[in-house]
């Protein structure tokens, strides 16, 4: 989500001069990591597998399995970053330089994780026409479209993301001593003005925009759902019995989907918090010139990296509690599919 310049990243070649700096980058930045990643590649591939079985041609169930997609793809990459806290990678007689590996598999996971926060701010928005303007929204153009609008949101992050995942090449240095070949990437110039145009714009949308209109839609979403819970109650008052409907109040089912989008809402907003924090770090960093100065930036950075990556992250791991605890067919479905 956060796309700073590539004139900026220079925390990745710091030295550690203190040795809990290096533990906290090994033992969080990898070992604990790590098993969030992995999690999360796993609980993304159960929650894929059950949106599918459910039926995927459901608008919601389609919104859903790629968002779970998203996750799955943003931790996989983030897997592979981990890589660089341990060093230079070698294969044979061939050495990546750790922080070109950080900072070229880093655009692939942003596409991911921007996207995943296109698909929540989309299923935001669409819940919040759905329970506030009911009528409206049967004959809306997002509920008769809204797949297609899912997958233009796709396309969009990915076609926009390939200047800067493609303008960029690798400098070959041979060390005789080890007999070894380096590499280090060299951004052109295309690619770093872009991401300069991408630090300002995306930085924006993403991380501004999106979780203002993602707390404006949880907001009215809650107030949806006291609505219809007043209606329910002096309905059942009156007659004793509810019915399900689609005009003044919403179904059990639908209540339980309305919950679920609120809760996966709200671990969003969570999510992005430490990304707020990164930013101010890191323009922190880059006010100051005296060497003592960014030492001692540097090494906070160290550490609000990992931690910003690891709670970004949270958020795919998470989503499967969310959809199993508030959405009754996805937990029916996961009790058929693992035979619980």
């Amino acid at each position: 989500m956060l796309n700073f310049s590539s004139t900026k990243t220079l925390f990745w070649k710091t030295i550690f001069p203190d040795d809990k700096i290096f533990y906290f980058t090994f033992w969080f930045g990898q070992v604990a990591m790590n098993c969030l990643t992995s999690f999360t590649i796993i609980s993304n591939i159960v929650n894929m597998i059950v949106f599918k079985r459910l039926d995927i041609t459901n608008r919601v169930n389609f919104t859903l399995f790629c968002l779970s997609w998203s996750d799955l793809l943003g931790a996989f990459f983030l897997t592979i970053m981990t890589i660089g806290y341990a060093g230079d990678v070698q294969l044979g007689s061939f050495v990546l330089d750790s922080y070109s590996l950080q900072k070229f598999v880093w655009t692939f996971r942003t596409i991911f994780v921007d996207l995943s926060s296109g698909l929540t701010i989309f299923i935001s928005i669409e819940r919040c026409i759905c329970v506030t303007r009911p009528f409206f929204f049967t004959t809306s153009f997002i509920a008769w479209h809204g797949k297609k609008i899912v997958v233009i949101i796709i396309v969009f992050f990915i076609v926009y993301y390939l200047p800067i995942a493609t303008g960029i090449f690798f400098r070959v240095t041979f060390n005789g001593e080890t007999n070894t070949t380096k590499y280090f990437m060299i951004f052109t110039d295309l690619n770093i003005n872009y991401q300069k145009f991408n630090d300002s714009f995306m930085g924006s949308v993403v991380f501004v925009v999106g979780p203002i209109l993602a707390f404006i839609c949880s907001v009215l979403l809650l107030r949806g759902l006291k609505r219809s819970s007043a209606v329910r109650m002096r309905n059942a008052e009156s007659t004793h019995f509810v019915q399900p409907c689609n005009g003044q109040y919403l179904s059990n089912k639908e209540r339980g989907m309305v919950k679920m989008v609120f809760v996966l809402t709200w671990l969003y907003l969570v999510s992005t918090l430490p990304q707020g924090a990164a930013v101010v770090i890191y323009d922190y960093y880059h006010t100051y010139d005296s060497e003592e100065k960014e030492t001692e930036t540097r090494n906070l950075i160290l550490i609000v990296e990992p931690l910003n990556y690891y709670i970004t992250c949270m958020y795919g791991a998470f989503s499967f509690f969310v959809y199993y605890f508030l959405n009754s067919s996805f937990r029916n479905q996961f009790h058929k599919i693992f035979l619980l």
